[in-house]
């Protein structure tokens, strides 16, 4: 009865005749009491538009959104959103998103091919189809390797003309195949547009290396650790857009160019990231270590006879190079982390057009034209000899006699099958052994 109530009043408010003028009387002579100003709204069908069999048009609805029509969820990123987070990257912006996992992006430095892609749901690049006004964007690494991703590189969509981003994360896969396994990212951009337009933005990292912790944790390891402000990883982007109609508004002509300068953070100038942080050995204490590679120099040396015979040995495993050059126990750490890069160095330029024509409903031709140069570096630490000589020779003429008494040692030595040391002949006849 309540609900039958709520729905009846406003049928009822709809359909009741406008009240009277005020001064007027009613049909049995009495003065009407109607006030001027009422809180009722107009009753007039004219202006309301709520006559018997007439429309009612619920206004608001119209903004597109694609999860209105599809069948799997679909997250829209606008150009709004993009501008609010004052970024110079767009993957960093889809990076932000539960459903996207970091790939290739500026802050990848060991591994780095240079390009931006995206990873969605994690199920790697070349799962992701990355789409233009609904066109595919061409692969961003031209290398004919086998093992050369060919995820698309972002780095090609002009952000001065993205209307919104449209992230698709299922169903994908049987509409464009196993590119899409992970999802699709389909790009909008304004073909549309009239006028000119020119935008610029820029940004600068701040650090203040003040922690005494860190700075502890260095001194211990001997390495130097930063202090004071750190303001690096400048940042400039700078594009301009124009676009213009045909006299008969069937055709539409949009140029677009940019400028993006990326400045390099790296780890050394972090007092928390300046040394590798590992846990203690042994569980001694409650804080972490600096750690480093033992591919380092003074070269360090590692022998294979902890056990002989079934038995510890207890003999010295970790040697290396003390200040003269002589064979010490123990182990020199070479802190990589001050090469590293948080933020890769990058300069950009871009430049296109998009056009398009309407013949007729079924001929509609376009013509699109980008053009992308990207340059970045992607430093790590110097290399070495990681692992690759697992044995020395007696023979060798660089070996001071104290080197050839540790490495060669008889518990040290290379042997066959049936345990007998491996005798090898020099040129001249004479023997020598090999350490392992």
């Amino acid at each position: 009865m309540i609900a039958g109530a709520v729905i009846a009043l406003p049928a009822f408010a709809q359909t009741a005749p406008a009240p009277a003028p005020q001064g007027t009387t009613s049909d049995d002579g009495a003065a009407a009491t109607t006030p001027a100003i009422s809180n009722t709204p107009s009753q007039d069908p004219a202006a309301a538009g709520t006559a018997e069999g007439g429309d009612i048009v619920v206004t608001g609805s119209r903004i597109s959104n694609p999860n209105l029509t599809s069948a799997s969820p679909v997250t829209v990123v606008n150009a709004a959103d993009i501008k609010l987070r004052g970024a110079t990257r767009i993957e960093d912006v889809l990076n932000s998103l539960p459903s996207s996992f970091a790939t290739q992006t500026s802050s990848v430095s060991n591994g780095s091919t240079g390009t931006a892609t995206i990873n969605l749901r994690n199920l790697g690049e070349s799962r992701t189809l990355v789409l233009v006004n609904g066109r595919r964007l061409m692969p961003g690494n031209p290398s004919s390797s086998p093992t050369a991703s060919a995820a698309a590189d972002v780095n090609m969509i002009p952000a001065s003309l993205l209307k919104r981003v449209d992230v698709l994360t299922g169903g994908a896969g049987s509409v464009y195949g196993s590119d899409a396994i992970g999802g699709v990212v389909n790009f909008v951009l304004d073909t549309d547009y009239e006028g000119f337009s020119v935008d610029a933005s820029g940004g600068i990292y701040n650090h203040n290396n003040r922690s005494d912790r860190f700075k502890a944790l260095n001194t211990a390891a001997g390495y130097p650790a930063p202090t004071g402000q750190s303001f690096d990883g400048t940042q400039f982007d700078i594009n301009f857009k124009v676009g213009a109609a045909t006299s008969d508004g069937r055709g539409h002509v949009v140029g677009y160019g940019g400028y993006r300068k990326i400045g390099a953070i790296l780890q050394g100038s972090r007092d928390y990231s300046s040394c590798g942080l590992n846990a203690p050995s042994g569980n001694v204490g409650n804080d972490y270590v600096c750690g480093g590679s033992t591919t380092a120099f003074p070269a360090n040396f590692s022998l294979s006879d902890a056990v002989v015979n079934g038995a510890a040995s207890g003999l010295p495993q970790q040697y290396t190079l003390n200040g003269a050059g002589a064979l010490v126990p123990g182990r020199t750490l070479y802190n990589a982390n001050p090469l590293n890069y948080y933020q890769r160095p990058d300069t950009r330029y871009t430049a296109g057009f998009l056009a398009n024509y309407e013949v007729s409903t079924a001929f509609k031709p376009y013509a699109e034209f980008m053009f992308m140069d990207d340059r970045s570096v992607a430093q790590i630490a110097p290399s070495g000899d990681f692992g690759n000589t697992t044995v020395l020779n007696s023979n060798n003429p660089f070996l001071s006699a104290a080197q050839r008494a540790t490495f060669f040692r008889d518990t040290n030595l290379v042997r066959d099958a049936n345990g007998n040391v491996i005798n090898l002949t020099n040129p001249d006849g004479s023997l020598y052994q090999q350490g392992r």
